[in-house]
């Protein structure tokens, strides 16, 4: 993949903003780029270095407006990806948006700042809402792309998040100004979030002096094992182009061992607090990242602990499903998909709870989606365990691994699905085996 940072000044001219940088966009094409991307708030001035006034929503627009329409145009002229950031209006709320438009001009979706920032000369609170679209992974034309609009990129949650959900990409909208942080910082908390996550990250700055800001620009690429591969200058407008073997994300050593070595059963528990409560992240690729809290002291939560997690979960009768998977995070992402889809699920935390459900289960399991890899009894174990008390069973098998040989640790000829995949990927995998079987 060759990547184009814009780095560009911004006046209170919206229109010349916009001109300026589709400009930028044709150049970056003419020099080879197929993802192209801007930083925060691009193409207009930077309001929140003053306090919101009476009515801040009428500086924003929304996503079908003249801004977006424009690089969805040119993006199909030009045949490239771009990723764009946007002071954007949707009713009566406004967002720190990134809408991530296909080479064929399709947008894909939006990404909206999830956390938002208050201190001098950044007055957000006034100005977004907190995002609602989770932590997307986009599947575009070029490859993976994720989207960590500026102070997003400061929570490892987030970051790993995008990960989880299968970017090999992290484009990083920006608004940084001269000295802003100390010296080193500004690289350096990206390169080690490449490296911890085993993906690239571009991060796209402002720059030029505005009111009471002076953006530095300095934007960069580092590469997933945390080296800067390229580097804009400061305070000038540059397009800065990157070549990126996206083949280095599968070699890190986030991928190879970090990802695979998570304990994620663990975490809930220590973020929630000491009182038995427990935090639950779902996220997965190209959909939305959602943060589920479980807190025993509030009479009204019925949610179960993510550590002890046998439960049935009742639709209308499509069929019944036994998930066994040990990742909180893909175990509700897979019951929350099929339960609203039809069907009715059992979950389990491994692949010993999930048999002692299934032997409990009065009706009959029509699939067993499980991972290969759990602790006390894993998938294949499951599996031969299963086939004795519930012959009818279908398996599918869900996993992220891959043996040293480049074959996939299941038993030969078995249903598979590999991780990342997407909702509608398990939605599909799942009635293609209920028609099979019916």
């Amino acid at each position: 993949m060759r990547i184009a940072l814009v780095q560009q000044h911004a006046t209170r001219d919206k229109a010349a903003n916009i001109a300026r940088g589709l400009a930028f966009l044709e150049a970056a094409a003419r020099g080879g780029a197929e993802v192209v991307a801007f930083a925060e708030l691009a193409f207009e001035w930077f309001y929140p270095q003053r306090p919101a006034g009476a009515d801040p929503l009428a500086q924003a627009e929304p996503l079908d407006g003249p801004l977006v329409s424009a690089f969805q145009e040119k993006a199909r002229e030009l045949g490239v990806v771009v990723v764009l950031n946007l002071y954007e209006r949707d009713g009566a709320h406004a967002y720190d948006s990134s809408p991530v438009i296909d080479a064929d001009g399709t947008r894909l979706g939006v990404t909206r700042m999830v956390h938002i920032t208050d201190y001098p000369c950044f007055h957000e609170q006034g100005y977004y809402t907190p995002g609602d679209t989770g932590a997307p992974v986009y599947h575009t034309r070029a490859g993976r792309i994720g989207v960590a609009i500026c102070y997003d990129r400061h929570f490892p949650e987030y970051m790993r998040a995008l990960a989880i959900g299968g970017a090999d990409v992290v484009v990083v909208p920006q608004a940084g100004a001269v000295d802003e942080w100390p010296e080193g910082l500004y690289e350096a908390e990206m390169r080690v979030s490449a490296f911890q996550n085993g993906y690239f990250v571009a991060l796209c700055n402002r720059v030029g002096q505005e009111d009471r800001l002076e953006f530095a620009g300095e934007s960069f690429v580092c590469d997933p094992g945390g080296q800067v591969v390229a580097r804009a200058p400061r305070g000038s407008d540059h397009v800065l182009h990157a070549d990126l073997d996206l083949t280095e994300c599968d070699r890190s050593s986030a991928r190879r061992l970090f990802l695979r070595h998570r304990r994620p059963e663990l975490y809930a528990a220590w973020t929630a607090g000491q009182h038995g409560g427990c935090l639950a992240v779902e996220s997965t690729e190209g959909q939305d990242t959602a943060f589920r809290v479980h807190d025993p002291r509030a009479a009204d939560t019925a949610a179960p602990a993510v550590a002890a997690p046998a439960e049935e979960r009742r639709a209308d009768g499509r069929g019944v499903v036994l998930v066994a998977e040990d990742d909180p995070s893909v175990r509700m992402l897979v019951a929350r998909t099929l339960t609203r889809r039809g069907y009715t699920v059992l979950e389990a935390g491994d692949g010993r709870q999930a048999f002692e459900l299934a032997e409990r289960h009065a009706g009959p399991i029509d699939v067993l989606v499980t991972d290969v890899m759990m602790p006390r009894m894993g998938g294949k174990e499951l599996a031969a365990a299963l086939s004795g008390v519930r012959p009818d069973t279908h398996v599918l098998f869900i996993t992220g691994h891959v043996d040293r040989d480049g074959s996939l640790p299941t038993p030969p000829g078995a249903d598979v699905l590999t991780k990342p995949f997407t909702a509608d990927d398990l939605v599909t995998r799942i009635a293609g085996i209920r028609e099979q079987t019916s």
